[in-house]
């Protein structure tokens, strides 16, 4: 009776060190989210800092371009005609910006396909199978 008696403590002390690492690996886990929470939250906020900046520069270089057309268009003496060549001039260049996105998403299909031609079905797979035995 007294030797399991001393099984019963030792049993009874390694159920409360094993509670405790218990205890201590859920905090440490919370600890280790809440840090890759702010770690992502602080790299989500430097990516909008710098789209914010690349957007600020991006429209400081369109108000420079569409000021020289402005003055192109204010310093002309047949106001109507300069209008309509710009126009045009815009309606060409976003055919051939289109034109060239076509193009691209071409390019990008025939790279994203297997060099082997169009993916085998099941049912040949399973004739290469039978043929391979």
């Amino acid at each position: 009776m007294g030797l399991m008696n001393g099984y019963g403590t030792v049993a009874t002390a390694a159920l409360k060190r094993k509670k405790l690492a218990e205890q201590e690996l859920d905090r440490l886990s919370g600890t280790r989210l809440q840090i890759e929470t702010q770690v992502s939250t602080l790299e989500s906020a430097n990516l909008n800092a710098e789209t914010m900046a690349a957007m600020k520069k991006g429209a400081d270089a369109l108000k420079v371009i569409h000021s020289k057309v402005y003055v192109c268009l204010s310093l002309t003496f047949n106001f109507f005609e300069c209008c309509i060549r710009t126009i045009g001039k815009v309606d060409a260049t976003m055919n051939d910006v289109n034109e060239q996105i076509e193009h691209a998403n071409e390019i990008a299909e025939a790279l994203a396909n297997p060099l082997m031609g169009p993916a085998l079905d099941e049912v040949s797979l399973f004739v290469i199978g039978l043929l391979c035995v």
